[in-house]
């Protein structure tokens, strides 16, 4: 499995009210927590999907090894940050993407690190980490799922292809409620 992950950071924040990534969480920038339980997986590339704002507020991250990809069509919703990711895991040849939320600090190494070996014994081309009956994070899609990622438009997501085409998913259960718990409001 050429693995690529994606931590998808490309949102206006509209419903929080300020620039999410760089608020505060426990101590370090939200957007933080997921570059760091990130930083240490062995994968072939890792990417984070970002829109032109990022510029302004760059300087506040510790990348390590990602790499940033600007997404210029952000506006048009989660579907274009999760095309361009796999498009730029494809272009480094890798067959695998896994995709995190940049709002979701609360996403532990050892899950993302569980849906990964799941994933590497998993027929099915779509292997999500669950809570109960609640799709949460990482999600990783194989590249048979390829296609159906890149004909997504707007708000449409890889939620809505599973939803769409159930018989793709394999179901990782995690009792963790924080894999399903994103920041989109402050205060």
């Amino acid at each position: 499995m050429n693995l690529c992950v994606a931590i998808l950071a490309a949102g206006k924040s509209e419903r929080f009210g300020s620039h999410k990534l760089v608020a505060d969480f426990n101590g370090k920038p939200m957007l933080q927590w997921i570059i760091d339980n990130v930083a240490p997986l062995d994968a072939r590339r890792k990417i984070i999907i970002v829109n032109p704002l990022w510029k302004e507020i760059r300087d506040r991250f510790t990348l390590f090894d990602l790499e940033v990809v600007y997404n210029l069509n952000y506006e048009e919703g989660i579907a274009s940050s999760v095309r361009a990711a796999v498009s730029a895991g494809a272009a480094e040849n890798c067959d695998t993407v896994m995709f995190l939320l940049g709002d979701m600090p609360l996403v532990k190494t050892e899950v993302i690190k569980k849906v990964i070996e799941e994933a590497q014994n998993s027929e099915k081309p779509i292997v999500s980490a669950y809570f109960h009956d609640t799709k949460g994070f990482p999600t990783v899609v194989k590249s048979p799922a390829f296609p159906y990622i890149l004909s997504l438009r707007g708000d449409e997501g890889i939620k809505q292809l599973i939803k769409n085409r159930p018989e793709l998913l394999h179901r990782v259960p995690i009792e963790d409620p924080d894999i399903v718990k994103d920041m989109d409001y402050n205060g």
